[in-house]
């Protein structure tokens, strides 16, 4: 029998005691300490990525605010750090995003600056006025309070409305009591030359032009001819051009009148002829007013010339003329150069033709 180690009970409590109060490895956090990184960087990355898209236009995520607009007060500021510079007198305010909005801006323009333009005040700005009600809307007569703000393009519509309904020269915009009238009432619109009004209607009625009617000058059919091929180009005219130049009635009435005329012809001249002798000078006028008074007419008027152009104005001159027959026989007495004028002096005869046409 070999001879070994008694081992005893104090060894064996020695050894538990032992295991006991030894420490165990730490355990590996390596894996969890990295996911927690990648956790934080992917956060940062998402707040990152969210304030890139703060301009995003409202509506590309349902969960965003709508942005609110910008303000027209920008359009006359420069922003410069924290603060806002004035485009028209340099005079600085406060304009941190956080902190200060734009009132203090709308303000300064409205109120402070001298050199800010009032027509470039903020053009969404409406005005309550009492309007009245369009007949041609099929709304009947009568006004409505509705909200308007200044257009500049419907105006310029417009005063090209105007100018086409009212049969208005296109220098009538360029008259000093128009413009003045304009500066008064609407000192924001920039009224246009009479080659851009001209333009203005032009473009107005261009699109819906079915026939044009002009006299019978050989100038107008040129331009009809023109227009016409225009409009064709355009594929605009619902007859591809036909029937769009349409004669003028009353340019046609004037060449029957004119012809009719033929059978007067000698006694119209002459009382033509005593007519501007007569309106030549102030001196005639006088000596014709004189004989006026002499035989005692009442009439306050005077005798009128007529106009080549105007058909209807050879009748008010031959109306006119006859109620002074008296004061030119007067006057045919007193003055010689008038006898021997050219083509003499109507007769008695020439003066009962003239009252045979004015009574027709």
């Amino acid at each position: 029998m070999s001879q070994t180690d008694p081992v005893t009970q104090s060894d064996i409590v020695n050894n538990l005691i032992q295991a006991e109060t030894t420490e165990a490895p730490p355990p590996s956090v390596q894996s969890s300490e990295t996911n927690n990184d990648e956790e934080n960087a992917n956060k940062k990355r998402k707040v990152g990525e969210a304030s890139n898209d703060s301009n995003v236009i409202a509506g590309d995520s349902g969960n965003r605010k709508p942005i609110k607009s910008r303000s027209w007060t920008w359009e006359h500021f420069t922003k410069i750090g924290s603060r806002a510079k004035c485009n028209w007198c340099d005079v600085t305010y406060a304009a941190d995003s956080q902190r200060n909005g734009t009132s203090n801006l709308k303000h300064h323009l409205l109120h402070q600056c001298k050199k800010f333009p009032k027509e470039s005040l903020d053009p969404t700005q409406q005005t309550l006025v009492l309007q009245q009600l369009k007949k041609e809307d099929g709304n009947g007569s009568g006004s409505v309070f509705t909200g308007v703000h200044f257009d500049a393009e419907a105006c310029r519509k417009a005063l090209a409305r105007m100018i086409i309904v009212d049969e208005l020269p296109f220098k009538f915009v360029e008259g000093e009591g128009f413009l003045h009238f304009m500066s008064v009432v609407q000192p924001k619109l920039s009224i246009p030359k009479r080659i851009t009004i001209a333009r203005d209607c032009w473009d107005l009625y261009t699109s819906n032009v079915f026939t044009i009617t002009v006299d019978n000058a050989s100038s107008n059919d040129v331009a009809i001819t023109y227009l016409k091929n225009t409009i064709n180009d355009w594929n605009s005219h619902p007859l591809k051009g036909g029937h769009m130049h349409v004669r003028c009635c009353a340019h046609i009435l004037n060449l029957v009148v004119q012809d009719g005329l033929e059978d007067y012809h000698s006694s119209i001249s002459k009382i033509r002829n005593v007519v501007r002798y007569v309106r030549a000078s102030p001196g005639r006028m006088d000596r014709f007013k004189t004989c006026i008074k002499e035989v005692r007419l009442q009439e306050k008027s005077i005798v009128q010339l007529d106009v080549s152009t105007r058909w209807n104005s050879t009748y008010i001159m031959l109306e006119s003329a006859l109620k002074f027959q008296k004061a030119f026989k007067r006057l045919s007495e007193k003055c010689a150069d008038f006898v021997l004028m050219k083509d003499g002096i109507p007769n008695k005869e020439d003066w009962d033709n003239a009252k045979c046409f004015v009574n027709f």
